[in-house]
Order: structure tokens, then C-alpha cells, then sequence
């Protein structure tokens, strides 16, 4: 069972995105910035190569990546284990901190948690 996050900007953009995988297994949703796109979209980070699903640029930025975080936060928003091969590398994690906007280019997206998916 994956989580869903909300995420919003102090410009006024927002959006929803899966993390994880569900029942299904075989992908591992997690938010990325495209700024082709100028948009926060969902990718499948099993996917190879790993684009973006609206226009297939393959220059998107996890949040995972340490250059989408402006602001680390105090609490997890949500988090996925991905594999077991080096605990730090795939623990994904979203903190309550502020990120990248691939819409205002500045570092105040805040991710919320939101829902349950399977």
C-alpha cells in the first residue's frame, strides 16, 4: 500500500502525487519536478530511462535529489523502502521542510500528507 501527498506553494500551485507502490507492485510512484512541464508529476522511479509522464522529458528532478530540497523539515510527510540494497540510497523520504516549484523557481513547496492507496 503506497501514500498520496498533497503539495502547495506559496505561488499559489497545487497538486497531488502517489508514493510507492501498491498491490500491484512492478513501480515506485514519487514526486519529481519537471521544468518542461513547469509542473510537480508522479514518476515511476523502476521505470529506465525515468521521465516525465505528461511530455516524456527525461530532465526531471526527484524529490529525492538533494538540489530539490531548500529547506529540510523536522517531520516525514511520507516515505517509501525501496529495495534492499543500500538503506540510505533508496529510503525515500518527504519531510514537512520546503522544496523546489518547478512553477516560481523558488523553495517554497511544502509537501502534506494525505491518503492511503493500494
Amino acid at each position: 500500500m503506497g501514500e498520496g501527498v498533497h503539495a502547495q506553494c506559496k505561488c499559489g500551485y497545487e497538486t497531488s502525487c502517489l508514493v510507492g507502490c501498491g498491490f500491484s507492485g512492478g513501480v515506485c510512484y514519487f514526486p519529481a519536478a519537471c521544468k518542461s512541464c513547469k509542473k510537480v508529476v508522479e514518476v515511476d522511479l523502476l521505470s529506465d530511462p525515468i521521465a516525465c509522464p505528461e511530455c516524456g522529458n527525461e530532465k526531471i528532478l526527484p524529490y529525492t535529489r538533494k538540489q530539490t530540497i531548500g529547506e529540510p523539515g523536522n517531520a516525514t510527510v511520507a516515505s517509501w523502502f525501496l529495495g534492499s540494497r543500500d538503506q540510505e540510497e533508496h529510503q525515500l523520504i518527504l519531510t514537512d521542510g520546503l522544496y523546489y516549484c518547478p512553477v516560481c523557481e523558488k523553495s517554497d513547496l511544502r509537501f502534506y500528507g494525505g491518503f492511503l492507496w493500494d
